[in-house]
């Protein structure tokens, strides 16, 4: 069949809700190409139609070698647009990370490199892609095993002049929520290039990492982390990563549009400078699918072209929740994420990507069971926060005028556990909140009583064991710290709330305030008989805020409790070595991963000499995978507690 006289059909590659590809026959030019079909039912859709144009024209209008070529667009006898490109071999860069989990920090380099080639030429044309994301970077197989990049789908490319489909209405949402910038995902007036190197330091966290770095159970919620939730950090995901890619990346995602790299050429520069000393050989596995016991676990990437689609152009009054709370974990670490993105060309054909959440279960660790109730599978909404025990306040901290405090012990030398002076280990330049105790078993049973929505990781209480030690009236053990709580499972709580577990700085400066103080109640010395540490075989927790030493200065409205003694707790953070220049492989390989857990121990002997630093004390324990029995013997003692941005 001929679609222009030059053009004929041979084969259908794939067909969606946007349309259908197909392989076809140039026969002027003696060489097969793709055409690219919109759906019946979109072609009558005046802004589509204008919007499948604009992929055409602009992308034609890039004259680099590094974007996809267009040779024709115009209107078959059917009545449906067609765009008529050149077929590629290979393979999306996302279909590259869902196979290899991670890519190598040369690869990445490699990528980037020809990647802001092309952004480089299309913004010199005045164009604005607006829809960087793996699915429109593909990598084409190339002689003797490279790789040649090309740059997908101008669809809802931003032109130079400010009439015709290239204007869009302020509060007006284009491209991919997971790789939006924050005026983007504000729908703000005035986007520029900018926006797409956004974009590209998105894309080169999740490269490196396995994962995108923002996340939100829905629209809103995405908008809102990317626009004003934690900043996270490349290196406390992948620990092959050093502190010149996280300059890096903090730079490319800067929420200030006027600090990010002003071109797409100095970002590709920055980045290959900052991959220097790295080694080529690819990052270590992503967190495994398995948590002890499971509580929430994500899938790889599934392709399905009945998902439905999260590219959107919605005004953003009509998205779900864009005032709502939410504040993830971690990108590596969260374990829901939103549901989808949007229909691209891959190799020739359709295909539509998205994420789903895979429910784990988890088995006891020993003890007294608290029943459990029935399971739902869908993820807390982090737009829905919920205040779950009134009397667990959020205590307001501000972060320190003085730039120059490091955290940690105050020596190299010193045989206590804490950062080294060396390892520069800073406040929180933002200012947060974090509960005044650790999180109750009764604010736990509260949530799971009061949303039957949430995943069968926080509803499933069949491995939250009370052990021995604790009261059997049940009011009377709900004033004790929720401990025997896995990682992924205090993650997901605090995300319920509209939180997230707090980074080991969050935790160590509320505990130490500006002036550094070597407890969290000053410098007098460590009495065992008013904290609850150091306590060996006879070791058992006590109610929260019952020590008469282990509180902060601040009153009773700001003072926070029980950081030093009582439950161990867990931060958001992979563990990180005490030095610098450390082998930290170790802290996600083999199908483990290991977090840092802050707070005195409870259940050891009493030490030859008392930590100088109690405030800096840290350690490792095993969070997801095949953990040992030794791990689930320590989560009895251990809890959480939650943090979230100044409010």
């Amino acid at each position: 069949m001929l679609i222009t006289p030059s053009v004929r059909l041979v084969r259908q590659l794939g067909a969606g809700g946007m349309g259908a590809v197909w392989v076809a026959d140039h026969l002027t030019l003696r060489t097969q190409v793709v055409v690219k079909f919109m759906s019946a039912e979109l072609a009558r859709d005046p802004a589509s139609v204008a919007r499948f144009s604009k992929e055409a024209s602009a992308a034609a209008a890039v004259k680099s070698p590094h974007v996809v070529q267009t040779f024709d667009h115009g209107v078959a006898a059917s009545g449906a647009p067609f765009i008529v490109m050149e077929l590629l071999e290979g393979e999306d860069l996302r279909s590259c990370i869902a196979r290899k989990r991670t890519l190598s920090v040369a690869e990445v380099a490699g990528i980037l490199g020809q990647a802001c080639k092309a952004l480089a030429r299309a913004h010199a044309a005045q164009i604005v892609h607006r829809d960087i994301k793996p699915d429109n970077i593909f990598l084409c197989h190339a002689e003797e095993g490279d790789v040649f990049v090309k740059i997908l789908d101008f669809g809802i490319a931003k032109t130079g002049d400010s009439t015709g489909f290239g204007a869009t209405r302020t509060g007006a949402l284009m491209g991919t929520p997971y790789y939006m910038s924050p005026e983007q995902a504000l729908g703000t007036k005035g986007t520029d290039l900018r926006t797409d190197l956004w974009s590209l330091g998105v894309v080169a966290f999740e490269a490196m990492t396995g994962a995108p770095p923002f996340e939100g159970e829905t629209i809103g919620a995405l908008a809102v982390a990317i626009a004003h939730g934690p900043m996270p950090v490349p290196s406390r995901v992948n620990a092959e990563l050093g502190e010149a890619i996280d300059a890096w990346f903090a730079r490319a995602c800067a929420r200030d549009v006027a600090a990010r790299f002003a071109s797409a050429k100095e970002l590709s520069d920055a980045f290959q400078n900052a991959s220097r000393g790295i080694s080529g050989v690819p990052s270590a596995s992503p967190i495994a699918e398995t948590v002890l016991p499971p509580p929430l676990v994500i899938t790889a990437h599934v392709r399905d072209p009945n998902a439905p689609s999260l590219s959107t152009t919605a005004p953003i009054s009509d998205i779900d929740n864009p005032d709502g709370e939410a504040r993830g974990v971690p990108a590596a670490t969260s374990k829901a994420k939103v549901g989808a993105v949007a229909a691209v060309v891959v190799g020739g054909a359709i295909a539509a990507f998205y994420l789903v959440p895979k429910i784990g279960s988890g088995a006891g660790t020993g003890g007294e069971i608290v029943p459990g109730a029935a399971s739902a599978s869908s993820a807390p909404s982090a737009g829905a926060a919920t205040e779950v025990a009134p009397l667990n306040r959020w205590v307001h901290v501000e972060p320190p005028g003085n730039s120059s405090i490091v955290l940690g012990v105050a020596t190299e030398t010193t045989a206590d556990p804490g950062f080294r002076p060396s390892r520069q280990i800073r406040p929180p330049s933002a200012a947060y909140e974090i509960q005044q105790h650790e999180v109750t078993r009764e604010e736990l049973d509260r949530l799971i009583a009061s949303r039957p929505e949430l995943p069968a990781g926080l509803r499933d209480g069949a491995w939250l064991t009370v052990p021995a030690w604790l009261p059997k009236d049940a009011a009377a053990r709900g004033k004790y710290p929720a401990t025997g709580v896995p990682w992924g499972t205090a993650a997901a709580y605090c995300q319920a709330i509209g939180g997230s577990l707090p980074t080991e700085e969050q935790w160590e400066f509320a505990a130490r305030g500006k002036e550094l103080r070597p407890f969290p109640w000053g410098s007098a010395p460590l009495d065992l008989a008013l904290t609850a540490a150091f306590r060996g075989k006879a070791a058992t927790l006590g109610p929260v805020m019952s020590s008469n030493q282990d509180e902060t200065p601040g009153g009773p409205e700001m003072a926070l409790f029980d950081l030093a003694g009582n439950a161990l707790e867990w931060t958001a953070d992979l563990y990180r070595d005490d030095r610098p220049g450390q082998d930290e492989r170790w802290v996600q390989e083999g199908g483990l991963t290991f977090r840092s857990v802050r707070g005195l121990p409870v259940a050891d002997a009493v030490p030859k000499s008392v930590p100088a630093n109690g405030a800096a004390y840290r350690q490792a324990l095993c969070a997801t995978g095949t953990c040992s029995a030794d791990t689930a013997k320590t989560l009895q003692w251990v809890g959480f507690r939650c943090a979230r941005p100044g409010q």
